[in-house]
């Protein structure tokens, strides 16, 4: 296997890594919106007064502004990633 072939493999694998990790993250942000939409739909049927339902952008943090979100962090660690992989 010559350096170029060499090089191509790991870029192959580094993308791979990348797909993969970013797959996992779009889960874990799929199952953290049903969680969260069950809790929004359990909370509106017990009818919650006062209730208020962050929308629109939060920058990649939870409603409350105090924490980045778990997806936020994940997505983070993706691209940070990167660089080191196509270098």
């Amino acid at each position: 296997m010559c350096a170029e072939e060499a090089v191509n493999e790991v870029r192959r694998q580094a993308v791979l890594e990348i797909q993969r990790a970013v797959a996992a993250a779009e889960s874990q942000a799929s199952e953290l919106v049903a969680a969260e939409r069950a809790n929004l739909e359990r909370r509106l049927a017990g009818g919650a007064a006062g209730l208020t339902v962050a929308t629109g952008n939060t920058g990649g943090h939870s409603p409350t502004g105090s924490q980045p979100s778990t997806v936020s962090l994940c997505l983070l660690q993706v691209t940070h990633n990167i660089p080191k992989y196509l270098e």
